[in-house]
């Protein structure tokens, strides 16, 4: 099992709930959060500053203290998507293609979903890289 692999597979199927940072549920916030952490990379807690820096980083297009856009992403990359009815969604992709992982909650729990699926593939508002190690 890649590394990948070993990361994720602890936390699929985890339920979902709103605000949740783990280690037992988490939204997609704190679950991108936890798996940066457990990756040595420091991501703003749950304050408007964490929606700014992102924000920062993708929608203005540079890079703010913890994030900076990318146009080719990699493995591990955050990807955002712009949800109306959920407003912005964060996950983290895999190093399988078209492939991240996400706290969902239409699924109600954590899971691994396709880019190009319906759902997702057309609200796609753009990858981020970290960039604050710890």
């Amino acid at each position: 099992m890649n590394e990948t692999g070993i990361l994720f597979s602890d936390y699929v199927g985890l339920p979902y709930e709103r605000g949740a940072e783990g280690p037992d549920r988490y939204d997609c916030y704190g679950l991108v959060r936890a798996l940066s952490l457990r990756r040595g990379y420091d991501l703003p807690a749950r304050t408007s500053m964490a929606s700014i820096d992102l924000r920062l980083a993708l929608f203005e297009g540079r890079p703010s203290g913890f994030h900076r856009p990318v146009h080719l992403y990699e493995p591990f990359d955050l990807v955002v998507l712009d949800h109306c009815q959920f407003g912005l969604h964060i996950g983290m992709l895999t190093a399988e293609p078209d492939r991240f992982i996400h706290a969902s909650p239409m699924a109600g729990k954590v899971i691994i979903s396709r880019l190009r699926h319906p759902l997702y593939k057309d609200h796609i508002a753009g990858f981020a890289r970290c960039t604050r190690s710890l």
